[in-house]
């Protein structure tokens, strides 16, 4: 609301002309469709990969299993939610490379953000996992010792963010719906496929290596990718 009103008192700001072309064009969504269907697919399994686990482990395992988890997934979502911020407002630049038709520099941008990013990420994962045993004990105490394991490969998830989110911006930002597919269905796959094979002699320890696993797995892909269009 205050933006709004900033925005009228400085610019002048038409709201209600604004509001009167909030239309359906289907020149637009046949140009943007595409993108769309993919976006909500990657929205799909970005939940059944990082959001049911404390649904089906309190479903199977019971609420002290829940309990467990959630205290050593901290770690990943406190890192998941710092780099989307960091990474957000790439998109945009990369959005405007593609917009004036200049790919030599967004394939720059993009390998310039992995050099950049790599010590920026690769080093606080790594420390936050050494030092996850004293951490656990001195926040939730020697009931909660199971969780250790756990947290020490949750902190690995995102050290390998510095390749997956500069190059999965150039696919989006390209348009390259296939990879964006294929590295959608890939995490889930594997994920659930590895629990269910190993959770009868692994525990919940199986939840954070499948989860590992495929991330450095669609991190792999991700190379690839980079190798075949970034050069």
């Amino acid at each position: 609301l205050v933006s709004m009103m900033l925005a009228k008192k400085k610019y002048n700001y038409k709201f209600i002309l604004l509001l009167s072309y909030l239309r359906f064009d289907p020149i637009i969504f046949k140009k943007a469709k595409n993108l769309a269907f993919a976006g909500l697919f990657g929205m799909l399994t970005w939940l059944l990969f990082y959001e049911i686990d404390p649904m089906i482990i309190g479903k199977f395992f019971g609420s002290e299993k829940v309990a467990i988890y959630s205290i050593a997934i901290v770690f990943a979502t406190l890192f998941r939610g710092i780099f989307g911020i960091i990474f957000g407002p790439f998109m945009v630049r990369a959005n405007y490379f593609v917009g004036i038709g200049k790919d030599e520099e967004l394939k720059k941008f993009c390998v310039q953000l992995i050099s950049l990013f790599a010590p920026i990420i690769v080093i606080p994962t790594l420390a936050l996992s050494l030092v996850s045993k004293p951490l656990m004990l001195s926040w939730v105490g020697i009931n909660y010792a199971e969780s250790i394991n756990l947290a020490r490969l949750y902190a690995f998830l995102f050290t390998l963010s510095f390749i997956t989110y500069p190059v999965n911006m150039y696919l989006v930002a390209k348009v390259r719906l296939k990879e964006t597919y294929i590295v959608s269905a890939i995490m889930p796959l594997l994920y659930w496929i590895g629990i269910f094979l190993t959770f009868s002699f692994l525990g919940l320890l199986s939840f954070a290596i499948f989860k590992l696993l495929a991330i450095v797995i669609t991190a792999f892909f991700y190379l690839f990718i980079a190798k075949r269009y970034l050069d």
